[in-house]
Formats: structure tokens, sequence, C-alpha cells
């Protein structure tokens, strides 16, 4: 597989073939750029890295404290609570062997607190809604 940069400076496109090791490799939203079909991009810019991740990776975050707010704040069943906590320890799995050694230790402590808040608050309220249905079924299925 041919690897090539693409240089602009200016009106000037310059593209070199290149061998570089040790980059992030996605797929872009856009298939297509100028007319060309791109499959995946590898980026190696450190500081360019720490941010594209950096925003990947909180749209997820905030994607999923949206979820397990709604969650946790309606009279959801169970089962909810437990697909909540599955997609939280998948974060979680995501930010510990994928993203720590590109975000700043900063944000990476702050990512992890949120997670780790949240799995506690959604083992809190399991364990509230199993004791409330132990209770009812104790009192005669009220």
């Amino acid at each position: 597989m041919s690897r090539f940069l693409l240089q602009v400076d200016n009106k000037k496109k310059v593209i070199d073939n290149i061998n570089l090791n040790g980059g992030f490799e996605f797929n872009p939203k856009s298939k297509y750029i100028v007319n060309e079909k791109i499959k995946k991009i590898i980026v190696y810019d450190k500081e360019s890295l720490k941010r594209i991740l950096y925003d990947r990776f909180k749209i997820k975050y905030t994607r999923l404290l949206k979820i397990i707010e709604d969650t946790v704040s309606s009279d959801s069943n169970n089962g909810d609570l437990y697909i909540c906590l599955d997609e939280t320890a998948k974060l979680k799995d995501i930010l510990l062997h994928k993203y720590k050694k590109y975000l700043s230790k900063e944000k990476y402590n702050k990512f992890l607190e949120g997670i780790n808040f949240s799995e506690e608050l959604l083992n809190k309220r399991i364990l509230e809604y199993e004791e409330n249905k132990l209770y009812n079924v104790s009192i005669g299925g009220r």
C-alpha cells in the first residue's frame, strides 16, 4: 500500500511518497476529498491528533451522559439501566486502551472521573430498583 503526504503551500500542492510509523488511523466521514476516494486517514502530527481525538471522544462522552441523564431521571426499567452501564463500560474501555496515550493527562483524568461517577450512579440506581422490586414483592405486589 502506498502512503502519500499532501503538503499545501499557498497555491502549490506537493504529494510525496513517505514511510512513517506510529500514526493514528481512522475512517473519514466524507469518503471523497478532491474527487479522490479516501478509505482511511492516518494522522502523524501529535498536536493535530490530540485535538481530533479529543473532539471525537468528547462527542461520544457527551452523547452517553445525555442518555444516562434521560434514563436515570425517568422511570426506566432495570434493563435500560443495564444497557447504560454496559455502554459506560465500553466507553471506559475505549478511553483506557485506545485514547489514553493521545489525550493530555488532565483531559484523560476528567473523562475517567466522569465515567467512573456515571458507573457509580448507574449501579446505585440498579440497586435501588432491585430493592424496590423486592420490597413490592414482599408486601404483596403493591
